[in-house]
């Protein structure tokens, strides 16, 4: 009978391995943007947002809020696995958010709302939420 060992990870213990494992990991959320700024030009990059421990909904109150401009992507990234772009999900709570609190759907919100959601569905959603 042949056993069938495992390869050894090297730099990790089997333990260290089992023991992140069995915590779950809060996710990490990052911003692209892409904006202009008339002091320093065109600014690009990734805000990393999850040093504050962000929630997905905080997330989405900050760019209805304006306070990530020009925002593009939303990526929410569990560490250990793979990436997922949530934009479109993150642009329907932020309309949401937007609308019940009276926030105008202009400048850099209109353009990820409309990137994501289309210009037609933006529109919609402001007609039928003052009706």
């Amino acid at each position: 009978m042949t056993a069938t060992r495992r390869l050894p990870a090297f730099g990790k213990s089997p333990r260290r391995q089992q023991s992140l494992a069995a915590a779950p990991a809060e996710p990490l959320y990052l911003v692209t943007y892409d904006y202009r700024d008339r002091a320093i030009g065109r600014c690009t990059g990734t805000a990393d947002l999850s040093l504050n421990q962000q929630s997905r909904r905080e997330v989405a109150e900050q760019i209805a809020r304006g306070l990530i401009p020009g925002a593009e992507r939303v990526f929410e990234c569990v560490p250990g696995e793979r990436c997922t772009d949530i934009s479109e999900d993150v642009a329907r709570d932020a309309m949401g958010l937007a609308l019940q609190k009276f926030e105008p759907l202009d400048g850099d919100l209109l353009d990820f709302l409309e990137r994501h959601l289309g210009c037609q569905s933006v529109a919609e959603a402001g007609r039928e939420f003052a009706a």
